[in-house]
């Protein structure tokens, strides 16, 4: 680690680093496991809004309050939530030792969805501090139409390419295109969906954000939920859907009895109402994974074999959820 931001650990937490561990990948964020002569923290470092560091912080003490196991978080030795270092805004948290499970297992794939269940249900009741709100609700209209425009326009960009796996993907764009047309329909005229957009900050779910396995972690049989930097205001289908797509990737296939164990397994834990299921199955039928396959260029690392069984899986999922969605809107 950095001398001058051991230094700056010492001055605002009054720790002596030994030995310390990156665990980032990307530049633009710092995380290490530090280990002190006090004991062994996660130590995170951003550039943050401070408003946007204050929602995190009392949506964690909402969770806290709410007995969801999650790391904690220290204040400085000045009674701050973190110190600011070379334009990074710095926190120092608990760390948790345990093993993030596989989704290989279907035995697994319960576990998390309970768990996410159980953190959906609970996390109902906070409301943010002033100035500070993260209200995905208030997004899904203009995230609609911005990610099939995306996919139109990389289509026409595309069209010509000579490249196979370019073509499988082509192939597919239209389709997927027509479907977000119909899920962006959907919305509109979904009752609740309208409804919903209204509620008081305490009457909406928290999202984790990015709730993958390996953002959960195993004590034993204890879970705990971590990496809260995505939490907002916004509906239970953002966290079902992120998961759902790396239980597919895993089994590289779409599988709809997997995929209704799962829900089944998280619904034990937060029952969701009709008119609920409506807007998830609305919001799980739009092609968000398929554009953020465009967006962030993934074809790139894949083969041709790994984009066909990709786009074909998706698809078949998207027609899955049409499916269900028609059956409760």
């Amino acid at each position: 680690m950095n001398k001058l931001l051991a230094n700056q650990v010492k001055k605002h937490f009054g720790l002596t680093i030994r030995s310390s561990k990156n665990l980032s990948r990307i530049s633009t964020v710092h995380v290490s496991k530090i280990i002190t002569d006090q004991g062994i923290y996660l130590l995170k470092g951003k550039e943050e809004q401070e408003s946007r560091m204050r929602y995190i912080r009392a949506a964690q003490q909402h969770l806290h309050e709410k007995k969801i196991l999650i790391p904690r978080e220290y204040l400085t030795v000045n009674g701050r939530p973190y110190f600011t270092f070379e334009n990074k805004r710095y926190i120092l948290q608990e760390w948790i030792k345990g093993k993030s499970p596989t989704v290989s297992s279907l035995e697994n794939i319960l576990k998390l969805g309970k768990l996410i269940g159980r953190f959906h249900h609970r996390s109902l009741g906070f409301s943010p501090p002033a100035d500070c709100r993260a209200m995905g609700a208030l997004d899904w209209e203009n995230e609609y139409q911005a990610d099939k425009r995306h996919i139109d326009q990389w289509y026409k960009k595309h069209l010509r390419s000579d490249s196979p796996k370019i073509k499988w993907i082509i192939r597919y764009c239209k389709r997927f295109s027509s479907r977000a047309e119909w899920a962006y329909q959907k919305l509109l005229a979904n009752s609740f969906y309208h409804e919903w957009k209204s509620y008081p900050d305490e009457q909406h779910y928290l999202c984790h954000g990015d709730y993958h396995p390996r953002n959960t972690m195993f004590q034993k049989s204890t879970p705990y939920l971590i990496d809260w930097e995505d939490i907002r205001h916004d509906f239970v289908s953002k966290d079902i859907s992120r998961m759902h797509f790396m239980i597919m990737r895993k089994h590289k296939t779409f599988c709809p009895s997997r995929f209704e164990s799962f829900l089944q397994a998280y619904q034990q834990q937060n029952p969701l109402q009709s008119h609920e299921l409506g807007l998830l199955y609305i919001d799980l039928s739009f092609p968000h994974m398929f554009e953020r396959f465009l967006r962030k260029s993934l074809y790139k690392k894949m083969n041709t074999k790994e984009v066909a069984s990709f786009v074909k899986n998706e698809w078949k999922k998207t027609l899955y959820m049409c499916r269900k969605a028609k059956l409760y809107c």
